[in-house]
């Protein structure tokens, strides 16, 4: 369905689709193929951290911008709207995963923000193809109604229940890819879960589920540190009280700071679940509650201990700490100190508007977790649980939530326990589908394994290890054969934990391996390297025939200049990529040789990039052939005439020096303050920016682009060297600037994303 439709986009109606599946049958597999099938043109999003983590994904309010319970409910605009814009611009296909704890209001906000986003105010989603996947037998959304209800509790509600009755078309998952065997008794459960959901449960479930109650468990020790879920708020509240108070050390009070003695009295729940009074201590188990770094784990309903708690000199409880130094099960970032999976946790500020007035609460975001209520479970993978449903269903799916739980594993390929040492670890690198990923060798006792790891977060630790020699230790690995080699290889990917082995689990020594061979690289022409496969190495000489604008991008958690080039020899013309420094060594108009360039392949064609192997020589060879095609079409860039046939607006605003987004004022205060990054300054000392919204012609039709300072600025310069001496740039108002813009000659270079890239002179 999602394949034939995405071969006729342009002339069918958007795809409005769920697919329904419990756990096991296959969801985020399918999640998986659907990405990689679509690539570029669809952003895999779900309606939680913890489960955008565990699908490479982000969630659905932080791709679209949608107001959480202390964010103004209102549209967006200026550069939060124009980054909106700038996203999806490239999108047809958005998928939403655990849609059942998406509620009518905030599918009334996805409408909305696609509508805004798109400009196409009169279509659904703004014509967007909106898939959504999960299992509607679980818990219902929190404080929100759930899609299917018939009586919306407001206007935006109401636009979400009627986006929601559009969704006709309907996939239901129903084999169960994780149990082989009818007879397992993974099966059974299987099939008690599967009647819980419906209501259809027998006397047989019933007494499957006595087995379980404590006085009739035999191996009861292995629980006892298992994290308990309970139905209501204030059994978990005694719980984790009790628990605190076991462990026998200090307990730190850190009351929070309010802007008011009215955010005082709001609700976490209001405050993006941050309490006004937090209880902890060393050894406490904690959790996350807000989504900070999601990409590598931490996300909220991340689980961890608390290994210290630093205060400013001379403050001490109830005052708010620095930082909460905690360690958590599932972090794969960076670590704080040598300690892995170590991470400092700042308080956070939050902000709401009631009574016409804006009341904040600065917290740590974290909260006591030995005990969880149902509710927050949900998403959550546990091996093991004390259930407390209570005497009735309070909720719907609450039980057949708590109870599936416990099978909730992502995979039956998940092996045990891995030790071994890391040898020949790679650099990060880029695979054909423009996933990172690095490989390594693994010594284990008795056999030396190919190692492939997909979560670049874990390179430093790893890289670690090798350099110190020091053992490792893998869980939640995967061991898949490989078809080429014939060989089974180890697959490390985001739940994986790299640990360090007790010394009764490491019996044996490391060994000396030669080296991994380093890839040759071989003579190629550029025609040559047009043609052949991706991630070659070759040696190859040229021209630079063209240097575009140098921009700044940031990859694998740096800030990089990057610059787009065409590199021509006798035979063609291809794209070349420049990075950092070698931005410096390269002329439009010499020739060079150059050693070790890497063949990549970007929509199924193949471009030309330096890598730290690289190696760039001028030379004085003749390239007798010129550049044969157009610069645009090597570049992937299209391009629209300057005079423009319309000028829709000009807008002037003050930018963050930090992040460059729009600042808004605070009443009654000289300071302006940035929504995105948080940064506060004095209004005197922000610097304003410009933005045009400008219809340019375009092969019979036109097209609307945004054009930032520093292109009008570019334009400018155009300007005064086609029409004489002119007023000073700072000068110009926004009648001048129309009037430029509507007359100078120029050329307008934008990329796939309508992203204006270049300025450029008129031959």
């Amino acid at each position: 369905m999602i394949v034939e439709h995405s071969k006729t986009i342009g002339s069918k109606q958007p795809l409005s689709l769920i697919i329904i599946g419990f756990g096991g049958t296959g969801k985020s597999y399918l999640i998986h193929a659907i990405h990689s099938f679509l690539k570029n043109r669809c952003v895999v999003t779900a309606t939680t951290g913890k489960a955008a983590y565990l699908i490479n994904g982000v969630t659905i309010h932080s791709f679209l911008r949608l107001p959480v319970a202390c964010m103004p409910q209102k549209d967006l605009s200026g550069q939060s709207l124009c980054m909106l814009q700038d996203k999806m611009s490239t999108i047809d296909y958005i998928l939403i995963d655990e849609y059942s704890m998406l509620g009518q209001t905030s599918m009334g906000w996805i409408d909305r923000r696609c509508r805004q986003a798109t400009g196409v105010k009169d279509q659904l989603f703004g014509g967007k193809s909106i898939i959504l996947i999960g299992d509607p037998g679980q818990l219902p959304p929190v404080c929100d109604k759930p899609l299917y209800y018939s009586k919306p509790s407001n206007s935006l509600g109401q636009q979400g229940y009627y986006a929601y009755m559009m969704f006709e078309k309907v996939v239901i998952l129903k084999h169960n890819q994780r149990v082989n065997g009818s007879q397992s008794d993974q099966a059974i459960f299987r099939g008690l879960l599967s009647r819980l959901r419906n209501g259809d449960s027998t006397c047989d479930d019933w007494n499957l589920l006595l087995t379980r109650q404590p006085s009739r468990v035999k191996n009861l020790d292995d629980f006892e540190n298992a994290i308990r879920l309970y139905y209501s708020n204030e059994q978990v509240a005694k719980y984790n009280y009790e628990h605190l108070l076991n462990l026998q050390k200090p307990v730190a009070t850190i009351h929070a700071r309010h802007s008011s003695n009215k955010a005082k009295c709001i609700s976490s729940q209001d405050m993006l679940g941050l309490q006004a009074v937090l209880y902890i201590c060393k050894g406490a188990r904690v959790m996350l509650t807000m989504n900070l770094w999601p990409s590598v784990g931490l996300c909220n309903g991340t689980a961890g201990v608390v290994l210290d708690i630093i205060y400013a000199t001379n403050h001490q409880p109830p005052d708010l700490p620095i930082a909460v130094i905690v360690k958590f099960d599932d972090y794969t970032g960076p670590s704080f100190s040598t300690i892995p999976n170590c991470v400092p946790i700042p308080p956070i500020t939050a902000s709401i508007n009631a009574c016409n007035s804006v009341h904040e609460r600065q917290q740590i975001p974290l909260r006591l977790a030995w005990a969880l209520t149902i509710h927050k479970s949900q998403g959550l993978t546990l091996d093991k649980a004390w259930i407390d449903i209570g005497k009735k269903e309070t909720t719907l799916g609450l039980t057949y939530v708590a109870i599936s739980e416990e099978i909730k594993t992502e995979d039956n390929n998940d092996s045990g326990v891995l030790v071994g040492y890391v040898h020949n670890l790679s650099e990060i690198k880029t695979s054909q589908r423009n996933n990172l990923y690095f490989d390594m060798s693994l010594q284990t006792e008795d056999k030396l394994y190919r190692a492939v790891c997909f979560s670049p977060e874990k390179h430093q630790q790893c890289k670690s290890m090798c350099e110190s020699s020091s053992p490792i230790k893998l869980t939640k690995y995967h061991l898949k054969r490989n078809s080429r080699s014939d060989q089974d290889e180890v697959h490390i990917n985001k739940r994986t934990r790299l640990l360090e082995p007790d010394r009764n689990e490491i019996n044996f020594d490391i060994k000396q391996l030669e080296p991994a061979k380093q890839e040759k690289s071989v003579q190629s022409t550029v025609h040559e390297a047009l043609i052949g496969p991706p991630n070659l190495k070759v040696d190859v000489s040229g021209r630079i025939t063209f240097q575009g604008p140098e921009e700044t991008v940031f990859s694998k958690g740096k800030t990089l200049r990057k610059q787009e080039t065409l590199l021509t020899d006798n035979t063609a013309s291809a794209r070349f990529v420049l990075w950092e420094t070698d931005i410096d060594k390269i002329a439009t108009g010499n020739s060079y040789e150059l050693s070790s360039v890497t063949v990549r392949q970007y929509n199924q064609t193949n471009y030309l990039s330096l890598n730290k192997q690289s190696v760039i020589v001028e030379s004085f060879a003749t390239i007798e052939r010129e550049d044969e095609q157009s610069t645009d079409n090597n570049l992937g860039l299209a391009k629209v005439f300057c005079p423009a046939d319309g000028v829709q607006s000009i807008r002037r605003f003050l930018s963050s020096n930090k992040c460059h987004s729009k600042l808004a004022p605070i009443p009654d205060k000289n300071i302006v303050k940035c929504s995105e990054c948080g940064l506060a300054q004095l209004k005197s000392k922000s610097k304003q920016r410009l933005l045009a919204s400008v219809i340019f012609p375009s092969e019979g039709s036109t097209k609307s682009l945004m054009l930032f300072d520093d292109k009008i600025r570019e334009l400018y310069k155009l300007y005064v060297e086609q029409n004489g001496s002119q007023p000073e740039f700072s000068s110009f108002d926004d009648d001048n600037i129309m009037e430029m813009i509507l007359t100078v000659e120029a050329i307008i270079y934008f990329n796939t994303k309508n992203n204006v890239v270049a300025v450029a002179k008129k031959c």
